[in-house]
């Protein structure tokens, strides 16, 4: 069953119907942190293991679930490799 979903982007808002479990699989940057929160891995500025908070570069803050803390880590760092790799790349 659909449910109402919020998208918050840089540069505005979206409200559409729909299912987390399809958003989640439209990228592999998108990772679910909590049952009811996706966020996109290049968006992340920091994870605080000690307080379970991902710190996002909008300034906002959500707690993860330990649940999916394998998950998010496992992706975040893949993610920060291929950055690094492309950063050493173009210099």
């Amino acid at each position: 069953m659909p449910h109402k979903i919020w998208m918050h982007g840089n540069n505005r808002d979206i409200e559409f119907y729909g299912t987390l479990s399809v958003i989640e699989a439209m990228s592999e940057h998108f990772v679910r942190i909590h049952r009811g929160i996706i966020v996109n891995i290049a968006n992340i500025d920091l994870i605080d293991d000690v307080n379970a908070t991902i710190y996002l570069s909008n300034g906002d803050d959500v707690q993860y679930s330990q649940r999916c803390k394998k998950v998010l880590l496992k992706k975040y760092h893949a993610f920060q490799k291929y950055i690094s790799r492309n950063e050493n790349g173009k210099k």
